[in-house]
């Protein structure tokens, strides 16, 4: 595919408003896939991506075709996490303040494998340096069984990738968070493994 219509752009604070609609159905529709499997609602999508534009330091870096939104990344200070995150990361002696999260990194499967998802890193790194007040930038991902009857055979892990970016994997560090997935009935709690970037090794 060809990349010369494709751009990538970065908003800070309220400034992504606008884009909330789109954002939301494009976290529906890629969330949907493995690992997460997650049955989206629209509504509490608009709500949750409402409250992220009210964060302070909170970035969004979106990526167009034409005018069309293909990826979104986002990144906030970890103190605006669920507290029961917060909470499993101070009792491994973790400082949350110390800590900038970031949160989805969602991609339309079309346009994956052209160097978009290494952008939406760079951009907010760049940003999380520019701040200069974190110590560390973590993120979380699903944990799913080895052999997992779920997982498509043509399923790619993004580890090597995330290490090639210089995170590495907390096995220790495991928290819980709770949606409906495919194929319930109700939401459940799902656990979420962290990776971690120490800026102090940098």
């Amino acid at each position: 595919m060809a990349i010369n219509n494709i751009k990538v752009i970065s908003y800070v604070g309220k400034k992504v408003v606008d884009l909330i609609p789109q954002i939301a159905a494009l976290r529906i529709e890629v969330f949907a896939e493995y690992p997460f499997l997650y049955i989206g609602d629209y509504e509490y999508e608009k709500r949750y991506l409402k409250k992220f534009t009210a964060m302070k330091d909170a970035i969004a870096v979106a990526s167009f075709d034409h005018n069309t939104l293909i990826g979104i990344s986002t990144g906030y200070p970890f103190i605006y996490d669920a507290e029961n995150l917060k909470q499993m990361l101070s009792s491994h002696g973790r400082n949350p303040a110390e800590y900038f999260c970031f949160g989805e990194s969602v991609l339309r499967k079309s346009y994956r494998g052209l160097g978009i998802g290494k952008r939406f890193f760079e951009e907010r790194e760049a940003h999380v340096a520019k701040l200069n007040r974190y110590k560390y930038i973590c993120f979380y991902t699903s944990m799913r069984p080895v052999n997992d009857p779920k997982r498509p055979a043509d399923y790619r892990s993004l580890a090597p990738f995330w290490q090639s970016m210089g995170y590495v994997e907390h096995p220790e560090l495991i928290g819980e968070i709770s949606y409906q997935e495919i194929g319930e009935k109700e939401q459940s709690l799902k656990k979420m493994v962290f990776w971690i970037k120490d800026l102090q090794k940098i």
